[in-house]
């Protein structure tokens, strides 16, 4: 899974993932950091990253719009980086990277998960 960790967080996330499998880059390394948010979604979109955020402003933008993409995976807890921190949003990401792929906003807060499919504010028949 390709994730684009944005700029309200540590670059350090990037490096803890890639450690643990992923491919994941900081948006520092791709853009400028001050880029709005929408500049950063249709990056991730085009380029099929999922974004890993603690910003509610991605998950809105798609609520706003009825996106379809890109994923974004919204971390709703304050917590400092760390390293086991990392390998439970990992392991969080493991457990719905099919919807992730297909199209999907993950909320981590703490132990639990949310899962939203894309679009946002449609009933999905199954």
């Amino acid at each position: 899974m390709r994730l684009l960790v944005d700029m309200n967080m540590s670059p350090r996330w990037a490096d803890a993932l890639r450690d643990l499998g992923f491919d994941a880059v900081h948006w520092s390394t791709l853009g400028d950091p001050a880029s709005p948010d929408d500049e950063i979604m249709r990056y991730a979109a085009a380029h099929g990253y999922v974004v890993l955020t603690r910003d509610i402003d991605f998950s809105t933008i798609l609520a706003a719009t009825g996106g379809l993409g890109p994923s974004v995976v919204h971390l709703r807890r304050q917590d400092r980086f760390g390293v086991e921190s990392a390998a439970h949003v990992a392991s969080a990401m493991r457990q719905v990277e099919q919807d992730l792929h297909s199209g999907a906003v993950l909320s981590i807060n703490g132990a639990r998960l949310r899962l939203r499919r894309l679009p946002i504010g449609t009933v999905d028949p199954s």
